[in-house]
């Protein structure tokens, strides 16, 4: 790998020693259907011998072997398309600045901690008095020793007040993770075929602490995990919403190579769930492709309920299975005034695996499921429940428990649970 560094190019035997690596790794790797471009570097901007390293040596290689390969001498180097957009996190810029930029963008994300549960490992009770404690700032990967100053600005700007319990904090930061670099990806997939991919940085972790990972050192999926798989998921219905003109622009998107024939519905609310206006009508699913589907002019509901008390819910089915859902509002997250959701639950065992059918009386965003000290695997989590449709979760602790014990354990929370400045 060659990252962020100078090479010795004058130098034979290192010269040599590339070209039999390069030569076995892309054979190695080139067969693989999820290659979309092959580059020299990362982030290396030009020294003496650049071009014949990165150019000459590399590049001839990599064409050679793999004829009408996408090839670029390093990544991140925009005139190409492929983007390094970091603005967001480390240029502080909002999140709505995603919306400025068309192409690969191939690093981009937003740093939130880990679950309490891995926090508790690498701290004592006096360093969890505060997320600025000096270990919780020893434990951050940004290099510029104010990253959980960054992770706690976005929080405030997004989602208010941060709430008084530590272990809360930790959970509403990766809210946030989510909400932001989802809200870029949506984006992207909607600006199809200007924009035809995004890869987040980054997957998982080198050590225990507050990074930009969506799986932390000890394998636990954080909500930007478990989101990723609805923004990134074949079909996606998704919004561009305009608070001046009240329009809600929805969009299908379609990953898939082949059409189908589906059906959109959408539902508005207030923020009891009261349906304010409801829509359904057969949608065409075309393959690789975004397709504005419909114009809702809410005008009309946003002047009446404002943007605290409005919400979006559109979702696609093929046959009668839904494919898609999403909720989508006018402003930022901080802006609605949610009611406290009485969420049910249901509960059923199999195997070891523990099905969990969860409802709510009225709207209940990011919610999600917890075992208290005890690590599972989560089928889903951090979903959006509305009042009439319920959602199942099947859950598989790593220890084996009876179904008493796990309803001991289980702990079922939303945004309204960690964000104070929601609440209505």
């Amino acid at each position: 790998k060659f990252a962020n560094a100078v090479y010795p190019v004058l130098d034979k035997n290192f010269i040599a020693n590339v070209r039999a690596e390069v030569q076995d790794n892309v054979i190695r790797v080139r067969h693989h259907p999820s290659l979309a471009i092959w580059s020299g570097n990362n982030e290396i901007r030009h020294f003496k011998g650049y071009n014949y390293l990165f150019g000459d040596v590399i590049g001839s290689l990599v064409t050679s072997l793999v004829p009408g390969a996408f090839y670029e001498k390093g990544s991140g180097a925009w005139h190409s398309g492929d983007i390094h957009y970091w603005w967001v996190w480390h240029g502080k810029a909002p999140f709505e600045t995603f919306k400025n930029m068309h192409g690969f963008v191939t690093e981009f994300g937003v740093q939130s901690f880990p679950v309490p549960k891995t926090v508790d490992v690498y701290t004592d009770a006096a360093d969890r008095s505060s997320v600025h404690s000096p270990v919780m700032r020893y434990h951050e990967l940004d290099g510029s020793r104010h990253g959980i100053g960054i992770i706690m600005k976005y929080v405030h700007e997004y989602f208010g007040k941060s709430p008084d319990s530590f272990d809360d904090t930790l959970w509403l930061t990766q809210v946030m993770q989510a909400y932001g670099v989802g809200y870029g990806v949506e984006f992207w997939r909607r600006d199809m075929p200007h924009s035809m991919a995004a890869t987040i940085w980054q997957y998982n972790d080198c050590w225990p602490g507050p990074t930009w990972a969506m799986i932390d050192w000890y394998h636990r999926w954080k909500a930007l995990q478990f989101c990723s798989r609805r923004f990134f998921a074949p079909v996606l219905v998704t919004g561009d919403m305009n608070a001046k003109t009240g329009d809600a622009h929805i969009y299908v998107i379609s990953d898939r190579m082949r059409s189908a024939a589906g059906e959109l519905l959408i539902d508005v609310t207030d923020a009891q769930g009261n349906v304010l206006h409801r829509s359904s009508g057969s949608e065409a699913i075309t393959a690789r492709t975004s397709r504005l589907a419909r114009t809702l002019h809410l005008s009309h509901l946003l002047e009446k309920h404002g943007v605290a008390d409005l919400l979006v819910w559109p979702s696609v089915r093929i046959g009668a299975k839904p494919v898609a859902s999403n909720m989508l509002f006018f402003g930022r997250p901080l802006e609605l005034r949610l009611p406290q959701p009485r969420i049910s639950a249901t509960y059923a065992q199999a195997a070891g695996t523990f099905a969990v059918l969860l409802e709510t009386d009225k709207p209940a965003p990011w919610t999600w499921l917890n075992l208290k000290g005890v690590d599972a695997q989560y089928s889903d989590n951090f979903v959006h429940l509305t009042p009439g449709i319920g959602q199942a979760i099947h859950v598989t602790p790593t220890q084996p428990m009876t179904l008493p014990q796990f309803e001991r354990l289980v702990q079922i929370r939303s945004i309204t649970d960690i964000a104070p400045t929601m609440r209505a």
